[in-house]
């Protein structure tokens, strides 16, 4: 009902609050308490009138005693079905003639206490013995504050202390205000509440063995036994769960079937053994099989499918390419690397990657049997009636199937909402690109513009025999070479000049100063310089690197990357033509 104090004020005020008839409750004899306490100042017509889902049950006149009460509903048939029920409380406070001039003042109050509770037969209690109910009848929803009993032995282990707090914390999710008592077995008399029993079979000895034994009660090996009984003690019928195994390793493995909702909620029935039986293993090979059929489906369609969309030009060309077992192999590698990360980013939780599964399966098949739909209505080949009434059956079963994923599955699949629009805008995007390529690729009629020659530069860090190598390359394509070089310290480039003059190769050497050690900045001035002057003339500009190779790779490290992040600068620049010469060291 409610977990806090609720006050409210005059002159009109109202609440709203909700309590739930579990699952396997009767619908005879339930009652509703509402605690409250109202304002000594109140008088006539003063009143609190209570209605459950919308229908009025009482009012109760307010005439100004401060004492707390509680009255009692009797629920009727109808509002003590399963499910959620909605309780009005709705108040009108009057103050005392001469106490106060205005209404909605802060004397004028009635507090509905948090003792206000759903109070269920003792029927409904003894029709609990039914695991498909759990944790009712230990623990109902409503906040209702009533108890309940976790017997252990008299000497626990840590594995069964374990699994008895973490089964008090579950029953509290369900009422936040159950009382759990928990009590030895030599201290269990008569069973006068619901009652939870866990630990090992031959950890008990007196009384609770005693209860196995008459309820055929009996673990087997390797598997978690739950067995759920009505108990009569006197005139009353108390609802008991054995929880036990053989060993505590099991008790510990297995007792989240009764502590996660992911599991409880698939119990049934009043005795059940969780272990793996033969039907186990046949449920989960017929599962492997069927996850493996899916799998292989997305394996073979979707390289497929890529490379229609790539052929399209909505998808990267690399999807059109075959492998060399003439499979697509890019699309099968990509689908790979995004299965491992939906793994990873969903932490292998299946029941959190199924319904994206589903929506993914159900929307195409929707769209497909749409699309088949408009296909027959607007060319009607001959017998199209028949094919269009079951090609509209299925898209309007499929349809149906997707709303109802929506509907209970809306918090697990709605990243698909996102995710759909957000890659259909990116195959435009692609296709845009592709677009423009070709625009800008196609041939024209009009002739290019003619290059009369072209100015070789030849980026040098040193008089080195590769300079060399890459100075006579550049000689031998055209009689127009510059050599560059960029230098951090007077003296050093004093000694680049000197060498240079001593190689009388007919090249000129121009050294660019940089004050601030920046390699890049003077390259690039000195290059818009060089451009302008070969654009007049009708020359292209060409970059010659000259590039050393080691002789293993890991060696490459060793060595400055200064070409390297020349030649990226140089590949966005319009008009330069970018080369490499490599020089392979033999050892």
């Amino acid at each position: 009902m409610t977990g806090d104090l609720m006050t409210l004020y005059g002159a009109k005020d109202s609440a709203e609050l909700t309590y739930q008839i579990p699952a396997g409750a009767s619908n005879a004899d339930q009652s509703l308490l509402i605690d409250y306490e109202a304002s000594n100042l109140l008088i006539a017509p003063s009143s609190l009138t209570i209605a459950i889902d919308d229908e009025p049950v009482k009012s109760i006149k307010l005439d100004g005693s401060s004492k707390r009460k509680t009255v009692k509903l009797n629920l009727s048939k109808s509002q003590s079905a399963q499910g959620y029920h909605n309780v009005s409380l709705r108040f009108y406070g009057v103050l005392k003639e001469g106490v106060c001039v205005r209404q909605d003042t802060s004397g004028n109050w009635i507090k509905i206490y948090p003792d206000s509770r759903l109070v269920l037969s003792e029927a409904s209690k003894s029709k609990g013995a039914d695991l498909g109910h759990f944790p009712y009848p230990f623990a109902q929803s409503g906040n209702t504050g009533e108890e309940t009993d976790i017997i252990l032995p008299d000497k626990p282990t840590s594995a069964e202390a374990e699994a008895a707090v973490k089964t008090e914390a579950f029953l509290k999710t369900a009422d936040s205000r159950l009382k759990v008592s928990y009590v030895k077995e030599s201290d269990a008399g008569k069973i006068s509440n619901p009652s939870i029993v866990i630990g090992a079979d031959r950890h008990w000895n007196g009384k609770i063995k005693d209860l196995f034994e008459q309820g055929n009660i009996k673990a087997e090996d390797n598997k978690l036994l739950l067995a759920e009984r009505v108990l009569t003690s006197g005139d009353k019928r108390q609802p008991v769960l054995f929880v036990t195994a053989q060993s505590d390793k099991t008790l510990a493995d297995k007792i989240r079937v009764i502590t996660d909702s992911a599991y409880s909620g698939q119990l049934g029935g009043d005795t059940l053994t969780i272990g793996r039986h033969t039907v186990y293993y046949f449920i989960q090979g017929v599962t492997s099989l069927i996850l493996v059929l899916a799998a292989n489906t997305g394996f073979s369609a979707f390289p497929q499918l890529a490379f229609n969309l790539a052929r399209d030009q909505y998808m990267p060309r690399m999807f059109t390419v075959r492998g060399d077992r003439l499979g697509f192999s890019n699309g099968i590698i990509f689908l790979g690397i995004a299965s491992i990360l939906l793994i990873l980013l969903f932490g292998g939780r299946t029941e959190h990657l199924i319904p994206l599964y589903a929506v993914g399966v159900f929307i195409p098949f929707t769209l497909s049997q749409t699309g088949m739909c408009i296909k027959w209505i607007r060319q009607k080949p001959k017998g199209w009636a028949v094919k269009m009434l079951i090609n509209s059956c299925g898209a309007a079963i499929s349809f149906m199937v997707l709303c109802i994923l929506f509907a209970t599955k809306f918090n697990l699949v709605w990243p698909v909402l996102l995710f759909m629009p957000a890659v259909v805008m990116l195959f435009f995007v692609i296709k845009n690109h592709y677009t423009a390529v070709g625009e800008q690729l196609r041939v024209v009629d009009q002739q290019p513009e003619e290059i009369r020659g072209t100015v070789v530069i030849v980026p040098v860090a040193g008089v080195t025999t590769v300079v060399q190598k890459s100075i006579q390359y550049a000689k031998s394509l055209s009689d127009q070479v510059i050599a560059v070089h960029v230098s951090f310290d007077r003296e050093n480039e004093k000694k680049v000049e000197k060498r240079w003059e001593e190689l009388h190769n007919g090249v000129r050497l121009v050294t660019l100063h940089s004050s601030y050690r920046s390699l890049v900045h003077p390259f690039d001035k000195f290059l818009e310089t060089v451009e302008q002057k070969a654009k007049k003339e009708q020359f292209s500009v060409m970059v010659l690197f000259p590039q050393f190779i080691t002789k293993k790779r890991w060696q490459t490290i060793l060595h400055n990357q200064s070409a390297f992040l020349l030649r990226v600068r140089l590949f966005w620049k319009k008009d330069i033509i970018v080369a490499t010469l490599p020089y392979h060291f033999k050892k």
